[in-house]
Protein backbone atom coordinates (compact mmCIF):
# COMPACT_ATOMS: atom_id res chain seq x y z
CA UNK A 1 0.00 0.00 0.00
CA UNK A 2 1.28 3.48 -0.89
CA UNK A 3 0.66 6.37 1.50
CA UNK A 4 1.86 9.89 2.20
CA UNK A 5 4.22 9.71 5.18
CA UNK A 6 4.14 12.15 8.09
CA UNK A 7 7.89 12.32 8.59
CA UNK A 8 7.44 14.85 11.40
CA UNK A 9 6.40 11.96 13.68
CA UNK A 10 9.45 10.41 15.32
CA UNK A 11 8.22 6.84 14.85
CA UNK A 12 7.73 7.39 11.09
CA UNK A 13 11.06 9.22 10.75
CA UNK A 14 12.81 6.28 12.44
CA UNK A 15 11.24 3.86 9.94
CA UNK A 16 12.35 6.09 7.06
CA UNK A 17 15.88 6.29 8.47
CA UNK A 18 16.12 2.52 8.92
CA UNK A 19 15.01 1.96 5.34
CA UNK A 20 17.33 4.68 4.07
CA UNK A 21 20.39 3.18 5.74
CA UNK A 22 19.63 -0.27 4.30
CA UNK A 23 19.03 1.05 0.78
CA UNK A 24 21.88 3.56 0.61
CA UNK A 25 24.39 1.04 1.95
CA UNK A 26 23.79 -0.84 -1.30
CA UNK A 27 24.35 2.35 -3.31
CA UNK A 28 27.59 3.00 -1.42
CA UNK A 29 28.72 -0.49 -2.45
CA UNK A 30 27.87 0.30 -6.10
CA UNK A 31 29.99 3.43 -5.79
CA UNK A 32 32.89 1.58 -4.19
CA UNK A 33 32.82 3.64 -0.98
CA UNK A 34 31.87 2.92 2.61
CA UNK A 35 30.17 6.20 3.41
CA UNK A 36 27.79 8.55 1.59
CA UNK A 37 25.72 11.42 3.07
CA UNK A 38 22.40 9.50 3.34
CA UNK A 39 24.15 7.03 5.68
CA UNK A 40 24.96 9.90 8.07
CA UNK A 41 21.38 11.18 8.35
CA UNK A 42 19.56 11.23 11.67
CA UNK A 43 15.96 10.81 12.73
CA UNK A 44 15.92 14.48 13.66
CA UNK A 45 17.19 15.52 10.20
CA UNK A 46 14.36 13.58 8.56
CA UNK A 47 11.78 14.99 10.97
CA UNK A 48 12.81 18.57 10.18
CA UNK A 49 13.30 18.05 6.46
CA UNK A 50 11.35 20.22 4.02
CA UNK A 51 10.81 17.21 1.78
CA UNK A 52 7.54 15.40 1.20
CA UNK A 53 7.71 11.63 1.70
CA UNK A 54 5.69 8.84 0.10
CA UNK A 55 5.93 5.31 1.45
CA UNK A 56 5.29 1.79 0.25
CA UNK A 57 4.13 -0.52 3.04
CA UNK A 58 4.09 -4.29 3.32
CA UNK A 59 1.82 -4.67 6.30
CA UNK A 60 3.50 -2.69 9.10
CA UNK A 61 6.89 -2.62 7.37
CA UNK A 62 8.03 0.37 5.34
CA UNK A 63 9.81 -1.26 2.39
CA UNK A 64 10.06 1.65 -0.04
CA UNK A 65 9.97 5.42 -0.01
CA UNK A 66 10.61 8.43 -2.15
CA UNK A 67 11.02 12.02 -1.08
CA UNK A 68 10.86 15.19 -3.10
CA UNK A 69 11.06 18.96 -2.89
CA UNK A 70 9.86 21.63 -5.29
CA UNK A 71 12.52 24.15 -6.28
CA UNK A 72 12.43 26.76 -9.04
CA UNK A 73 9.47 25.08 -10.71
CA UNK A 74 11.06 21.62 -10.76
CA UNK A 75 10.24 18.64 -8.62
CA UNK A 76 13.53 17.33 -7.18
CA UNK A 77 13.52 13.66 -6.23
CA UNK A 78 15.82 13.75 -3.22
CA UNK A 79 15.51 10.17 -1.99
CA UNK A 80 14.45 6.99 -3.73
CA UNK A 81 14.88 3.89 -1.60
CA UNK A 82 13.74 0.30 -1.45
CA UNK A 83 14.63 -2.32 1.13
CA UNK A 84 17.30 -4.57 -0.43
CA UNK A 85 15.22 -7.64 0.44
CA UNK A 86 12.52 -6.23 -1.87
CA UNK A 87 14.66 -5.16 -4.84
CA UNK A 88 13.32 -6.00 -8.30
CA UNK A 89 9.71 -6.30 -7.14
CA UNK A 90 8.44 -3.10 -8.79
CA UNK A 91 8.31 -1.02 -5.62
CA UNK A 92 10.32 1.95 -6.94
CA UNK A 93 8.31 1.76 -10.16
CA UNK A 94 5.04 1.88 -8.21
CA UNK A 95 6.25 4.83 -6.13
CA UNK A 96 7.33 6.78 -9.21
CA UNK A 97 4.04 6.03 -10.98
CA UNK A 98 2.16 7.23 -7.90
CA UNK A 99 4.19 10.44 -7.81
CA UNK A 100 3.77 11.15 -11.52
CA UNK A 101 0.02 10.50 -11.38
CA UNK A 102 -0.42 12.75 -8.35
CA UNK A 103 1.89 15.57 -9.50
CA UNK A 104 1.24 15.35 -13.22
CA UNK A 105 3.21 14.53 -16.31
CA UNK A 106 3.59 18.20 -17.16
CA UNK A 107 6.14 18.80 -14.39
CA UNK A 108 9.90 18.86 -14.69
CA UNK A 109 11.51 16.17 -12.52
CA UNK A 110 15.19 16.02 -11.54
CA UNK A 111 17.01 13.20 -9.79
CA UNK A 112 20.67 12.57 -8.94
CA UNK A 113 22.18 9.14 -8.39
CA UNK A 114 25.57 7.49 -8.28
CA UNK A 115 27.04 7.18 -11.76
CA UNK A 116 27.64 3.46 -11.11
CA UNK A 117 24.14 2.80 -9.77
CA UNK A 118 23.06 1.16 -13.01
CA UNK A 119 19.76 -0.29 -11.71
CA UNK A 120 18.61 3.19 -10.63
CA UNK A 121 19.74 4.81 -13.89
CA UNK A 122 17.91 2.12 -15.86
CA UNK A 123 14.74 2.73 -13.83
CA UNK A 124 14.83 6.49 -14.37
CA UNK A 125 15.45 6.11 -18.10
CA UNK A 126 12.44 3.77 -18.28
CA UNK A 127 10.38 6.74 -17.09
CA UNK A 128 11.81 9.13 -19.67
CA UNK A 129 14.61 10.69 -17.66
CA UNK A 130 17.69 11.67 -19.66
CA UNK A 131 21.21 12.33 -18.45
CA UNK A 132 21.96 16.03 -18.20
CA UNK A 133 25.06 16.36 -15.99
CA UNK A 134 27.87 14.25 -14.59
CA UNK A 135 30.05 15.52 -11.77
CA UNK A 136 32.15 14.46 -8.78
CA UNK A 137 31.63 15.38 -5.14
CA UNK A 138 34.49 16.70 -2.99
CA UNK A 139 34.99 13.11 -1.86
CA UNK A 140 35.44 12.01 -5.47
CA UNK A 141 32.09 10.22 -5.78
CA UNK A 142 30.82 10.33 -9.36
CA UNK A 143 27.18 11.43 -9.61
CA UNK A 144 24.78 11.63 -12.51
CA UNK A 145 21.91 14.13 -12.72
CA UNK A 146 18.92 13.11 -14.84
CA UNK A 147 15.93 15.16 -15.92
CA UNK A 148 12.43 14.32 -17.07
CA UNK A 149 11.06 17.30 -18.91
CA UNK A 150 7.58 18.46 -19.76
CA UNK A 151 5.51 15.82 -21.49
CA UNK A 152 4.49 17.50 -24.73
CA UNK A 153 1.51 15.13 -24.99
CA UNK A 154 0.07 16.84 -21.90
CA UNK A 155 -0.61 19.96 -23.96
CA UNK A 156 -3.17 20.38 -26.73
CA UNK A 157 -1.77 20.57 -30.25
CA UNK A 158 -2.07 23.94 -32.01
Amino acid sequence: MITILNHRKRKVAKKILTLQKEAYQVEATYLGVSDIPPLRDTTRAIMYSNEEFIGFWDGKSLIGSIAYEVSKGALILSRVMVSPSHFRKGIATALLQYLFSSKGDDSVYIVTTGAQNYPAIELYKKFGFTECQSYATREGIQLLKLIRTVNEDAFPKA
